[in-house]
């Protein structure tokens, strides 16, 4: 029950991240995913937008990054990250999940994850959701 509530919390938040972005069409039904190969300049904007969604950027290190372009265009991108927690510790590699918008200048990348008060799944469901589009880390 809680995965499939984890699962769908994690679509929901991604589909609604990309309704967010102008010119951004977006798909209730799950696609899998065509993977592709990101160019450094992409995988500079991931980095870059993953670490302003952590409580210490400067600290990130990243680990497998894979990516998918939708059949409209968006680019979803899976990566593990390590960075310090509040605590000051590291946290281990943990899955996270966002979309990239290579048609902006600079290039954006955005995090998606499940509300605050669900964060606790945010791990499991963000692996999970990764595999089943055909971007398993």
């Amino acid at each position: 029950m809680f995965y499939r509530y984890r699962t769908a919390v994690i679509l929901a938040t991604l589909g609604l991240t990309a309704c967010a972005q102008p010119g951004v069409q977006t798909s209730t039904a799950e696609e899998t995913l065509t993977p592709i190969t990101l160019t450094r300049a992409e995988q500079m904007a991931v980095e870059e937008g993953t670490r302003r969604g952590l409580k210490d950027p400067e600290s990130a290190r990243f680990g497998r990054m894979v990516a998918g372009a939708r059949s409209n265009g968006t680019v979803v991108v899976c990566l593990m990250v390590n960075a310090r927690n509040s605590f000051g510790g590291y946290t281990g590699e943990k899955p996270q999940m966002g979309l990239l918008f290579r048609d902006k200048t600079p290039m954006i990348f955005t995090l998606v994850s499940a509300p605050a008060h669900l964060a606790q799944y945010n791990d499991a469901a963000a692996f999970q959701v990764c595999k089943d589009r055909g971007l398993a880390l």
